[in-house]
């Protein structure tokens, strides 16, 4: 049993009574609060001890500019301030901001854990990453690091407990039993994933159709060409091909970007013994 498969008890906490509001959330035996909170709702959270203090934050869209929604991990010596800033400069629908409970943490703290958490982000690809660099890099002694991937698995945990798994590895082929391998056929392209709580994820080596008509779908394709760009799909023969396990938020989100069309996952990805995701999960 591993750190992220033992009981633990987490408290989640509305200051405001409402639960689409501000959220506040903490494993009960550790030092760190996680703080979920609307864009409306920033000022509110501004007013705390909290937003005063060292953290590491997660700004969210559920939207960008070619429809995928978008993470962007920072770091502050002020929460409150550097939130402020970005109220005015960024597009975002929500922060996730995450500090010590001891008010224990350092720059080099957040720092480390910013560089880690976007390393994170982009092995599990559930959400395109705003973040154009691997965050700062410094020498940092061992027992500071062990700290603070402490510190970061906690954040990880609650974060997913909130309802966002953008954080969250998804399993590869090699960990999938092929009972829980889902595949699309029958069409041009030939796919293979899996299906958890961290979304779709297609598996590297499977194919995915060109967008035919890109005035009727303009959304799907852009989402090809971010995914060529960002080195996940390559253009082979005619069709793309998945250069590495990518995970998409939806079942139909994947589809969409193999079959190069509006697919309905739930119908397309099936069991190995001809049985729909629909019919497997719902």
């Amino acid at each position: 049993m591993n750190a992220t498969e033992r009981p633990q008890t987490i408290q989640i906490f509305l200051p405001t009574g409402d639960p689409n509001g501000i959220r506040q959330a903490e494993i009960t035996t550790r030092s760190v609060r996680v703080f979920d909170v609307p864009r409306s709702e920033l000022n509110l959270f501004t007013e705390t001890p909290e937003s005063t203090q060292p953290g590491l934050y997660f700004l969210l869209s559920e939207e960008n500019g070619d429809g995928e929604p978008e993470v962007y991990i920072g770091e502050s010596d002020s929460l409150g301030d550097r939130l402020g800033n970005h109220d005015r400069k960024r597009t975002w629908d929500r922060v996730v901001a995450a500090v010590s409970t001891s008010s224990s943490w350092t720059k080099v703290h957040v720092q480390y854990m910013e560089r880690q958490a976007i390393a994170l982000a982009k092995a599990a690809g559930a959400r395109q990453l705003g973040n154009a660099a691997a965050g700062y890099s410094s020498h940092v002694r061992a027992p500071l690091v062990a700290d603070c991937e402490e510190y970061l698995e906690t954040i990880r945990v609650l974060v997913s407990t909130l309802g966002f798994s953008f954080m969250e590895v998804p399993a590869s082929r090699e960990e999938t039993a092929d009972a829980q391998t889902l595949r699309i056929s029958g069409t041009e392209a030939e796919a293979a994933g899996a299906y958890s709580a961290a979304g779709m994820t297609v598996f590297a080596d499977s194919q995915a159709v060109p967008v035919r008509n890109p005035e009727k779908y303009p959304q799907i394709a852009a989402r090809q060409g971010r995914l060529l760009a960002a080195g996940v799909l390559r253009a082979e023969g005619g069709l793309y091909v998945f250069v590495k396990d990518h995970a998409f938020q939806t079942p139909s989100g994947a589809s969409d970007v193999i079959i190069g069309r509006n697919a309905n996952g739930w119908t397309h990805w099936k069991s190995m013994d001809g049985r729909t995701l629909d019919e497997i999960y719902r």
